[in-house]
């Protein structure tokens, strides 16, 4: 265990939201680590205060949105996230898709950027233009 992941899933450790295994790596790293350790003692003081004010259940999530979340989160992650017919597809066959698409898209803004500096009008064309509209713009309804 580094001090990056203790720092990334302190308030998980804390929580008690870790697996048995997780939580003993953490308080193992917290014991023999003394900034992790100090930060770890310095979020349970903030913990304690909010909870000896009576702020804790100010703050508290509703039980019936911690289940609805907690519940979609379970069905994203037990789910496959990913398309059935990409599944289906092998590793080089999706390569060929994905090199396709970036092809394609390169493509298209090589073509984009052409046909923008084709339509474009020249400052001699641009001059006829605001000229025949000046001309017709009294004969608009």
């Amino acid at each position: 265990m580094d001090c990056k992941e203790f720092q990334k899933n302190i308030h998980r450790y804390l929580d008690g939201e870790l697996a048995d295994v997780d939580a003993e790596r953490f308080a193992s790293h917290e014991r023999h680590c003394e900034l992790c350790s100090h930060q770890a003692e310095e979020l349970r003081a903030v913990s304690k205060m909010f909870e000896e004010d009576g702020l804790a259940a100010e703050f508290a999530v509703p039980e019936v949105l911690r289940a609805k979340t907690l519940r979609a989160f379970q069905e994203e992650v037990q789910g496959n996230s990913v398309p059935s017919w990409w599944s289906s597809l092998s590793t080089g066959l999706r390569s060929g898709v994905m090199a396709t698409a970036v092809v394609g898209l390169l493509l298209g803004v090589a073509l984009g950027s052409t046909l923008s500096a084709t339509l474009t009008p020249t400052s001699d064309s641009s001059l006829l233009y605001v000229a025949l509209l000046d001309e017709n713009v009294g004969e608009l309804p």
